[in-house]
């Protein structure tokens, strides 16, 4: 996968558990060091992973989960 990337691309997969015993896990691979980058997405995209499966999964909570995400990393 890395040697797909150039420098200043980043590859997010994302998983989003529904089900009962099932996880959330996000996957990131860049050539840049992201770190201080990604210590604040995750603990934001923890706390609204929980807001968006507490609220029934609307799609509007999705949205804002997604361009935290986004915004996070550009």
């Amino acid at each position: 996968m890395i040697s797909l990337l150039n420098q200043g691309d980043i590859f997010i997969d994302l998983i989003i558990g529904t089900d009962l015993g099932y996880n959330d896990s996000i996957t990131i691979k860049t050539k840049d060091c992201i770190d201080d980058k990604l210590y604040n997405l995750t603990k934001d995209f923890s706390n609204k992973v929980k807001k968006y499966e507490e609220e029934n999964s609307d799609i509007k909570q999705l949205r804002i989960l997604l361009f935290t995400l986004i915004n996070y990393l550009m």
